[in-house]
């Protein structure tokens, strides 16, 4: 969208709200793009002055004005609410919302983290990016819905069951990756990169 906008020379602000910076998607390509100007980039672990700040976002907005937002179901409410506070038209909002396959019920499997050496049991109601956090590892999360790419994780061995949607199919038929936010293992055990 930023770059159909870009290219119309249409005025727009893109806020990027992450984390921290290893977790913001598409970081690169925004900064390397003809709409980096346009970024307004907002992180959890930065300073007061760079936090999102509603008011601020929405103040000069018109009756054309239209905000689209995206992210887990409490940030898009808190941003609606804002821009509708803000004076935008509520016709004029949209929000685009993803969810995740449920990993409720699921067989387990074994996760070996080659550059650790931790060999961890990825039980049947928590995912890989979850097991690894909570064995001290720290994998690149953004989404965690397996819709960004930012946690594709490279597979040393084992059979994956892909359940993201950024890579193509012919990427998950390859198997070299893993969107470990979401997807599983077929096999019962995952060699990974990490």
């Amino acid at each position: 969208m930023a770059y159909r906008l870009s290219a119309k020379g249409t005025s727009f602000a893109l806020h990027l709200c992450a984390r921290s910076i290893e977790r913001a998607a598409f970081i690169d390509e925004i900064a390397s793009s003809s709409f980096a100007s346009k970024l307004h980039l907002h992180l959890d672990d930065g300073g007061p002055e760079q936090r999102f700040d509603p008011t601020k976002a929405f103040s000069s907005v018109t009756q054309k004005s239209a905000v689209y937002v995206c992210g887990p179901r409490g940030f898009m409410d808190f941003v609606t609410e804002a821009a509708r506070r803000g004076g935008v038209d509520p016709d004029r909002i949209h929000t685009e919302s993803f969810s995740a396959a449920l990993v409720r019920g699921e067989d387990e499997f074994e996760v070996i983290a080659a550059r650790s050496g931790k060999v961890l049991l990825v039980k049947h109601d928590k995912s890989i990016a979850e097991t690894l956090e909570e064995a001290g590892l720290r994998p690149l999360l953004s989404c965690e819905q397996g819709i960004c790419g930012t946690c594709l994780t490279r597979v040393i061995s084992g059979e994956v069951d892909h359940r993201d949607t950024f890579q193509t199919a012919q990427e998950k038929c390859a198997g070299n990756q893993i969107a470990i936010c979401c997807s599983r293992a077929k096999s019962t055990q995952l060699v990974l990169d990490i």
